[in-house]
């Protein structure tokens, strides 16, 4: 979980909820790095305290790899799992049924580093990180296929919205929350459970229509750490 920000640095625009969704060059995006950079090292700061002279960490983390695939975003996929997301909560927001603003504040509070910016303190002699003895051995990406999207493919038959509703509910267990805090604190509780039901429901009914669409594989930079 290593790529979750200690703090949610800024906004998206008003019609992007993560950033992924930016061209890497948007202005939009430098506070998103620059708190992800921070929360790096200070990661990697308290692993060499631990870390005995000679001894290994193995890191994996979620990343954007040179072909830009991360979660919920690759070849094998002809949907992005963010960008659909978006999408059902751009809608609610065009019908009324959360406002504008709540949509411009759904933001995750996440980023998902590129190799390069994974392996900066580790090779930069100036770094803080370079500095407490921590040097990179190896570093690759690897995308894991979803396992709910294997499950459908390899059994189309089984009923289609069922299997889309245990497939929506694993993207919901770490996003909930984000939803939530981008709607109103002038809404109830109940209301604003109702409201990313809603979503998540809408989420659903779009995946039963063609099941093999959509997923959410995985995107790794897996590193191996030395501390000298």
């Amino acid at each position: 979980c290593m790529h979750w920000l200690s703090a949610l640095p800024g906004k998206l625009g008003p019609e992007n909820i993560h950033h992924s969704q930016l061209p890497a060059d948007d202005p939009l995006l430098l506070p998103f790095k620059e708190q992800a950079a921070k929360d790096w090292s200070n990661i990697l700061l308290h692993r060499a305290r631990e870390l005995a002279v000679g001894g290994r960490l193995v890191i994996v983390n979620f990343c954007i790899d040179a072909d830009g695939q991360c979660l919920g975003r690759s070849k094998n996929l002809k949907r992005t799992m963010y960008d659909t997301k978006r999408d059902h909560w751009i809608a609610m927001a065009k019908e009324g049924r959360i406002t504008m603003e709540e949509l411009a504040n759904t933001n995750f509070p996440n980023y998902y580093r590129t190799p390069e910016e994974t392996e900066a303190p580790l090779k930069d002699p100036n770094s803080e990180v370079y500095k407490a003895g921590l040097r990179l051995v190896n570093s690759f990406t690897r995308v894991t296929p979803c396992p709910y999207r294997a499950s459908w493919i390899a059994n189309p038959q089984q009923d289609a919205i069922t299997y889309a509703r245990d497939y929506v509910l694993t993207t919901r267990t770490w996003s909930n929350a984000t939803y939530l805090g981008g709607l109103s604190d002038s809404r109830s509780p109940e209301e604003k459970s109702a409201l990313v039901d809603e979503l998540f429901e809408r989420y659903a009914q779009d995946v039963a229509k063609s099941p093999a669409d959509h997923g959410m594989d995985y995107c790794h930079c897996i590193l191996t750490v030395e501390k000298v």
